[in-house]
C-alpha cells in the first residue's frame, strides 16, 4: 500500500471519490497473477465501485461535479454477442 496525491483529471477524464467498492474473483486473480490476460502495472483492482464526480477534465461533456456514478466491467459492451475487441476494451486494459 502507498499514499499518493489527488490527481488532476486530464482531457476526457473525470475524478471520482469512491464511496463503495467490492472485490470479486477477477480482482484477486489479477493481484495473484492468475487472470486470463495481463493487466497494467499499478492497477487498483475494483470490478464494482460507486462514487461521485469531484472534478472534470477538459472536454468532458454530459457530467457535472456531484453526479453519482458507477463503474462498468466492460464499458463498451452494451449487449448481444461479446465484441471482438473485448481483450483490449475490458477491465484493466483501457
Amino acid at each position: 500500500m502507498r499514499e499518493e496525491g489527488i490527481p488532476k483529471p486530464q482531457r476526457g477524464e473525470i475524478l471520482i471519490r469512491v464511496r463503495a467498492v467490492s472485490l470479486n474473483y477477477p480482482d484477486l486473480a489479477m493481484l495473484l497473477g492468475r487472470y486470463v490476460s495481463d493487466s497494467k502495472a499499478g492497477l487498483i483492482p475494483t470490478s464494482d465501485a460507486t462514487g461521485e464526480i469531484v472534478a472534470l477534465g477538459e472536454g468532458v461533456d454530459g457530467y457535472t461535479v456531484g453526479d453519482r456514478v458507477m463503474g462498468a466491467f466492460h464499458s463498451r459492451w452494451f449487449g448481444g454477442q461479446m465484441p471482438k475487441t473485448i481483450d483490449v476494451d475490458g477491465y484493466g486494459k483501457g
